[in-house]
């Protein structure tokens, strides 16, 4: 497998990302767009004071503004130079976020106060840049830190045009396929579509729900 956060992302990459975001925002802003958009759909899944896992949270962009907005975060990222940057923006905010430096794979909130998510959010192209070799065990384990009552969200892009060069595609079919075996099921789309998706745990003795596709 190539194409994963490590082989694409030297000191050049990390040291620009945050000057590469401000300009990727300002085209969104232009376009009338929120430039909180991550933020704004948590809010439609859970209300502030829930607890946030920003699975890949990177520089702590997402992390920040859903701690400005009065939830509790634990941002968790592998790389120890994106986190730097994290830490180093320190808002003014009521509850700091929690930062952890492990990959999803490994990630455990039992070090936490809150020890399940009520959202886990992997945006951005997080999860093609986990790649397809480590994902099945990264989502299982992502799985393993909500509740029945939790969701996860994630959104990604599904061609080279919209992934970071050298990231490798991840197909939607093969992804839906990791998420059910980490059992969690596909939640009814909605307006969402297919841009962003979210699952739940699979509860054991309901009867199986169908996956709803939207266009």
């Amino acid at each position: 497998m190539s194409g994963g956060w490590r082989e694409i992302a030297d000191d050049e990459n990390v040291a620009g990302y945050d000057q590469r975001m401000a300009g990727n925002l300002e085209d969104v802003a232009a376009a009338g767009l929120s430039v909180h958009a991550e933020a704004d759909l948590v809010d439609e899944f859970a209300a502030p004071g829930a607890t946030v896992l920003d699975g890949g949270c990177g520089t702590g962009r997402i992390a920040w503004r859903l701690a400005e907005l009065g939830y509790r975060v634990i941002g968790a990222d592998n790389d120890p130079r994106m986190l730097a940057h994290a830490r180093a923006a320190d808002r003014e905010v009521a509850i700091k976020p929690v930062w952890l430096e492990t990959d999803l794979a490994h990630v455990d909130l039992a070090s936490v106060p809150d020890d399940t998510a009520d959202v886990v959010l992997v945006a951005g192209n997080v999860m093609p840049l986990v790649g397809a070799d480590e994902l099945p065990a990264s989502l299982t384990q992502l799985a393993k830190q909500m509740s029945q009552d939790s969701v996860l969200i994630s959104g990604f892009g599904l061609d080279s045009d919209h992934l970071p060069s050298g990231c490798e595609v991840l197909a939607l079919t093969n992804f839906d396929r990791m998420v059910t075996g980490a059992g969690l099921e596909l939640r009814p789309a909605g307006a969402l579509g297919r841009a962003a998706l979210c699952w739940r745990l699979r509860r054991q003795r309901a009867p199986p729900s169908p996956a709803i596709h939207t266009a």
